[in-house]
């Protein structure tokens, strides 16, 4: 396709909108009132209409997965099925996974419903879109989370009808990644469709006919991404303001009969005209579906096979061609066109807004709690992935391990559909979407603690150990017998790091495998709602790469707190002090400088690098508007005015100083707490904050003011993958949300001349800079009022909340690096795991059992991420293993590295293939070997079967 650029889509030419992404849900009226493009295409060439049968079945919103299955879309596929079948004309796409994968299982399908499906597929009549388990979020999950999930839909689909979907179908998401656009390009797809974007902007580009375009999303990875995308006219629903849903109010959408049809066949091409104005071809897409249609789908059929005919039969009066047609039908149309001069864009599409008064920047942070379970949950997965494969290497995962593992995948998959993990559902289905992970969390963990216990025995004629993750085993151990503690790294980096677990007692001492002291610390526990445990015990492990390191805690005092003098006497020699300030704490890395004037951090120094910036941190909280007009919701955040401190006083503060770990606990309201830590050998500051309950109306973020002129500009991560530019939106009604930006791991700031201050996050939030040299981030969200977006209820959110950010200074040259270990790491934290079986002392154990161990044979290269390393199927011994290299253009790390998985791997690569992204399909110019080369921001997929070595 020949193509022309129009500006850079972050920086589109759009009178004066920085092209951000926002929900789709605009004033119709706008489009609707501009008559100009109104043609009856006179002498031209006829239309071609392609009428898309559709529906829109949320996993999850209003009601569960399960209510919403049993209610409507068992029935929705049903009778669609019957409507096709009785008629080889008609047409429908399907885009949900789980709920198809229920309908193929459902005791009620019969095979005979099965065998019908795979004649409506086989025969071109039905076609699945995107593939995914669900339609994801683009701008809350993670990019890891994403590839999961389509890869769960993408697999089912190869294996029940040997499919491959190649069109992208993210017509309800609220604003547009563009790493969702680069990595369903990196899964084959050819053609990608989005809706809710700027209502300004879609305004203008109907009017220049840029309604399709070359999207290239990534700046390191150019043309090789690019993705062919379609912005729907209107949205995604049938023009059913016209009277064309019948399953709608009948009186606004009567059926179609022989007295009526003329009359509603002119209005229809009407509607038609309006739509081709605003592309540049004869080719028409008008979607005909919405939100969970066709439960009767012999209704909207029988109605539409009357419309069709009609003007089909009279072909001269509209000068159109009109046909049931599939998704792909219209692009094969549309890229047969000729010499058309496409745009060529770049960038996403967020902030989003549907109106001047609505920016949909709120649900970035909404249902805080539930965001950092999804977190939790995806580094949980990760763990039991990699250290089953380990365990098994060359072996086939059995159907009931496999089973188990399918309840957490598809768990973690249905929350990252666009109305889950996103926060904007019911209070109800939230506390389901947490239900189902943890249930899948619950199935995992006997075979993650039997992979630990056989990745830890190295001579099979020893006895078997048993691991659990419950902390309280720390307790049944007293004096010298000695507990063993596997600590699991998941990431494929070597980590040193303090690791913290909730104790009762300060009498508790570490030793390594070799019955050497390990440094570690007790300190009384900063988190009082946690009664079990009154203190916390942190040691510095030294974990490999895709590995463990096994560790001794031996216990001199009985269980109780206050079991006896002995006990209180080593409490006393091991609690720290207690001071009520302090100017600076430092571990020899980081320098924090405390203000006496404010009671609050005042600047940060990077020791090793010389550099300090001022950073002024507080707690700051934004009054939500709760009308009339448009209020603050769920989707919707709209500020009374700017963000206020929450308390003019400075907080009350204790500070506990160790060697090895230093807290400044501070309080500034009765529901605000945070902990600024540092810990030995740790790059960054962590700053733990204890919110909630909120009160009503309140948004509350983290604000950083620093002496770096940023011009408030900064930088957030799309999906956690591509670094996104975002300036401030002065020009905006509402300036203060539409600067509001999606981060999901990092985002920075910096300057001519000044380091990168850069601030990671444990689960996905929101970040601007309202002020020169300021960098905030959205923390928790309270709302009394609903905003009007569908849900219908209040996002009246009690809980008290754990959100944690990691800080770092660093210069240009090691900022990526930096951001990448602070993030990572506390994204995917060390796991522990305590024997409950008799092992032997220190002296004894590394005769029978490993005392360390790791995947891997030599160092990662620079850049180089293991994204994942799981089963692919139950019964199979194929793993999929996804190699990334993080680095982007202009970073220093931004060159190719060599890889060679057999001189990488502790295993032997047997068999491998290399795939697309989702493993459904063989890669074009795959590597044919272990050795290959990976480019910046390329992520590789490979199946690949392997030996022990």
């Amino acid at each position: 396709m020949a193509t022309r650029t129009i500006c850079a889509f972050a920086i589109l030419c759009v009178v004066g909108l920085a092209l951000g992404g926002h929900h789709a849900g605009r004033d119709k009226s706008r489009l609707n009132q501009d008559q100009r493009h109104l043609h009856r295409f006179n002498g031209a060439a006829p239309l071609n209409v392609f009428v898309v049968p559709h529906t829109h079945d949320d996993v999850g919103w209003v009601n569960t997965p399960s209510g919403y299955y049993d209610s409507q879309v068992r029935s929705i596929i049903t009778t669609a099925v019957e409507a096709l079948m009785a008629n080889p004309e008609r047409r429908f796409i399907y885009v949900e996974q789980y709920f198809f994968h229920k309908w193929w299982t459902d005791k009620s399908t019969t095979d005979q419903m099965r065998q019908n499906l795979r004649t409506l597929v086989q025969n071109g009549q039905w076609q699945f879109i995107i593939g995914g388990w669900v339609m994801h979020d683009e701008a809350t999950t993670t990019y890891s989370a994403n590839i999961d999930q389509m890869t769960q839909g993408h697999q089912f689909l190869l294996q029940t009808f040997n499919v491959t979907p190649t069109i992208g179908w993210q017509i309800d998401p609220f604003g547009a990644s563009s790493v969702v656009a680069e990595h369903n390009a990196m899964s084959g797809f050819k053609y990608h469709v989005i809706d809710r974007i700027n209502w300004r902007l879609r305004e203008q580009l109907v009017q220049s006919k840029s309604m399709e375009f070359i999207w290239t999303p990534s700046e390191t990875l150019g043309k090789s991404t690019s993705i062919f995308t379609h912005i729907l006219f209107e949205n995604y629903c049938s023009p059913m303001l016209s009277g064309f849903d019948w399953e709608g109010n009948t009186y606004n959408n009567p059926p179609i009969t022989p007295s009526n049809v003329q009359e509603r066949a002119e209005h229809f091409a009407s509607l038609i005209l309006q739509f081709a104005a605003a592309y540049p071809t004869n080719n028409v897409l008008v979607p005909m579906g919405c939100d969970f249609r066709y439960v009767d789908a012999h209704a909207q059929f029988d109605n539409l096979d009357l419309l069709i005919s009609y003007m089909q039969k009279n072909p001269s009066k509209f000068n159109m061609n009109v046909k049931y047609s599939l998704l792909s039908d219209y692009f094969d149309a549309v890229s047969a066109v000729p010499n058309v001069q496409w745009p060529v864009y770049s960038g996403d599409f967020f902030s989003y807004d549907d109106n001047d008064n609505s920016w949909w920047s709120g649900y970035f942070t909404s249902r805080t709690e539930l965001k950092g379970f999804v977190r939790k949950g995806e580094a949980y997965m990760r763990s039991f992935d990699i250290a089953l494969a380990s365990a098994s290497l060359g072996a086939a995962v059995s159907s009931s391990d496999f089973a188990s593992m399918t309840v957490l995948r598809s768990a973690m998959a249905q929350a990252q559909h666009h109305d889950a993990v996103s926060g904007t559902e019911k209070d109800f289905v939230a506390t389901e979407y947490q239900n189902h992970i943890q249930l899948g969390m619950d199935k995992c963990e006997p075979i993650l603690e039997r992979s630990i216990a056989q990745l830890v025995r190295s001579d099979p004629s020893a006895p078997a150990l048993s691991f659990t993750n419950d902390s309280s085993m720390i307790y049944t151990v007293v004096g010298h017998a000695g507990l063993p503690v596997v600590v699991y790294n998941s990431l494929g980096v070597p980590r040193t790091e303090m690791v913290r677990v909730g104790v009762n007692t300060t009498g508790v001492f570490l030793l390594d495998a070799s019955g050497q002291s390990v440094p570690h610390q007790v300190m009384p526990n900063s988190d009082p709602s946690d009664t079990k445990n009154p203190f916390v015990l942190y040691f510095q492990a030294n974990v490999p790469a895709l590995g463990f390191t096994v560790y001794f805690i031996e216990m001199y005092c009985a269980n109780s707190v206050t079991a006896d003098a002995s006990c209180d006497s080593v409490r006393a020699a091991t609690v720290l002090p207690v001071k009520d300030f302090v100017p600076a704490i430092s571990n020899g890395l980081i320098q924090v400088n405390m203000s006496a004037s404010t009671g609050r951090m005042s600047s940060i120094t990077n020791i090793q690098q010389s550099l300090t910036v001022q950073a002024d941190q507080n707690i700051l909280a934004y009054e939500s508007y709760a009308g009339p007009g448009q209020a603050s919701g769920a989707y919707i955040f709209r500020p009374v005015g700017p963000a206020s401190p929450i308390t003019s006083q400075q907080p009350q503060t204790t500070v506990v100083q160790g060697r090895w770990v230093q807290e400044i606990r501070q309080q500034f309201t009765p529901w605000a707490f945070q902990t600024i830590r540092l810990t030995n050998g740790a790059p960054w500051v962590e700053v733990e904050s204890r919110l909630g309950p909120i009160p009503g109306n309140n948004e509350v973020i983290t604000r950083f003011s620093t002496n770096i002129a940023n011009q408030q500009v900064i930088f957030t991560d799309d999906n956690g993958w591509e670094f996104q530019k975002r300036s401030y939106q002065g020009k905006e009604a509402l300036p203060i949300p539409a600067s509001h930006f999606p981060t999901l791991y990092s985002s920075y700031m910096t300057a001519a001349s000044a380091p990168h201050f850069s601030v990671s996050s444990d689960r996905s939030r929101s970040a601007s800079s309202q002020g020169n040299g300021q960098l905030e981030l959205m923390m928790h969200r309270r709302m009394l009022q609903d905003d009007g977006r569908g849900v219908d209820e209040a996002l009246d959110d009690q809980d008290i909340v754990n959100p944690t950010v990691r800080v770092t200074l660093s210069p240009p040259t090691s900022a990526a690096n930096d951001r990448y270990l602070a993030s990572y790491t506390m994204n995917y934290p060390l796991q522990v795991f305590y024997a409950t079986s008799t092992v032997p002392k220190p002296a004894e154990f590394s005769k029978s059992y490993h005392a360390s161990f790791s995947l891997l044979k030599t160092a990662l290269p620079p850049a180089v991420h293991i994204v994942s390393l799981k089963y692919l199927a139950s019964g199979s011994n194929q793993l999929v293993l996804r190699i990334a290299h993080m680095a982007a253009a202009g970073e220093p790390w931004a060159v190719p590295q060599q890889i060679d998985l057999n001189m990488l791997f502790n295993f032997k690569v047997v068999r491998m293939v290399e795939t697309t992204l989702t493993a459904n399909q063989p890669a074009p110019n795959g590597a044919q070997s272990p050795q290959f080369t990976i480019s910046p921001k390329q992520i590789r997929t490979f199946i690949i079967t392997v030996a022990s070595l």
